[in-house]
């Protein structure tokens, strides 16, 4: 799915400036085709990558927790609202 940019140089649906991928770690997530399928047709409602969701579900879990980090604020400002 190919995303819009905007003048910022965020894509559509998100808050937050995209970052240079130097700044991020990347590992390797097996999942059940599934659970693959369910979490891009969820991220595709939000006008999110699927990678974008996943952290997105993360940090909501984490803020849920307790757990504030310096970003406690889940990408694209929604917290609760939809569920």
């Amino acid at each position: 799915m190919l995303r819009a940019w905007d003048a910022a140089g965020r894509q559509h649906g998100d808050d937050l400036p995209v970052t240079l991928a130097s700044s991020r770690k990347g590992f390797l997530l097996r999942l059940p085709p599934e659970l693959l399928e369910e979490l891009r047709a969820w991220a595709e409602q939000e006008m999110r990558s699927v990678n974008a969701q996943i952290e997105w579900i993360l940090r909501d879990a984490l803020r849920r927790r307790g757990r504030k980090g310096p970003d406690s604020e889940p990408p694209g400002g929604r917290s609760d609202k939809k569920r």
